[in-house]
């Protein structure tokens, strides 16, 4: 793949704006009720059992997303003896080849898997390795293929109440492994078959958003424009707007913090030319509050 920076070349960090000061008001409590549920995926037994179970993989992508909401919200810089934890049970999992239709929804939380030992690893060793990412993406694409085709498959979700959010939701995991892999095919097909709607769409759900930071993601790239590149950054800021405002609120977040760490990590290794550390996403991901408000953050 090639990897030339494309337009500005300065890293994503956070512009929080009039929320900056709601957001620092309310991190501590929300660290503390994270920091919380760390003796559950620290626990031999929890994990013994969910192997045991057959849903070891579901609880290592449950467990991702809790190890990355407790690296933004306690401000660590370190989480390597939770991510040794995590890759050790991602090993005893293995690549679940077996499991693409294992269950209805198999083609869904398995591909969430892959995406999240993908950050395990990252996390462990500070390198995101790829064939996670692409194992992701050839089980949706097998799933695809047996819907009729991409264009089939977006075709089919029901055009009711709230079909924006549904449909975002069902396919941002693939658009958010497309930009990682760099499959602009994949990305335009999505766009041109059913996504065009975000150009002209207010308010995205939060998996809308991340979606449409993906679409700008690809102009930008194909243009090399640093208007376009800007746009892309725009949407990126709102993609962490939204998070922060559900932490603010004490919300659950209509997406996977993994994809705002994973797009995070996209955008700085394209636009900036750097690939960026967990750690240095995560410090992004609240940048301008650490600098302007004074919060301090674990070393």
């Amino acid at each position: 793949m090639q990897r030339s920076p494309v337009g500005s070349d300065t890293p994503f960090v956070f512009e929080p704006g009039k929320r900056a000061d709601a957001l620092s008001a309310v991190v501590p409590d929300r660290a503390a009720a994270v920091a919380r549920r760390a003796p559950d995926y620290r626990d031999a037994e929890f994990w013994r059992s969910g192997h045991a179970l057959g849903i070891g993989h579901i609880r290592v992508a449950s467990a991702v997303e809790w190890l990355l909401r407790y690296a933004y919200t306690g401000r660590r810089g370190d989480v390597s003896e939770e991510a040794r934890v995590l890759a050790a049970q991602v090993e005893t999992v293995g690549d679940l080849a077996g499991a693409r239709v294992s269950a209805e929804t198999g083609y869904i939380v398995v591909p969430e898997f892959q995406l999240a030992s993908a950050i395990a690893a990252w996390a462990n060793t500070g390198v995101l390795p790829t064939e996670p990412v692409a194992r992701a993406q050839s089980i949706a694409r097998d799933h695809r293929a047996v819907q009729g085709g991409l264009a089939a498959a977006i075709a089919a979700v029901p055009r009711s109440g709230g079909w924006e959010r549904a449909l975002a939701r069902e396919f941002v995991p693939e658009f958010v492994a497309a930009v990682l892999l760099e499959d602009w095919a994949w990305v335009d097909e999505a766009y041109g078959s059913g996504f065009a709607y975000l150009d002209s769409l207010k308010k995205p759900s939060p998996s809308g958003l991340i979606a449409y930071f993906c679409i700008l993601f690809r102009r930008a790239v194909a243009t090399h424009s640093n208007d376009e590149v800007a746009a892309c950054r725009a949407a990126l800021n709102r993609c962490a707007q939204s998070w922060a405002d559900s932490l603010i609120a004490d919300e659950p977040w209509d997406a996977r913090l993994s994809w705002l760490f994973l797009c995070t990590y996209a955008f700085d290794r394209t636009v900036a030319g750097v690939r960026s550390s967990l750690s240095a996403v995560n410090l992004s991901l609240f940048g301008l509050v650490l600098k302007n408000r004074g919060v301090q953050r674990e070393q």
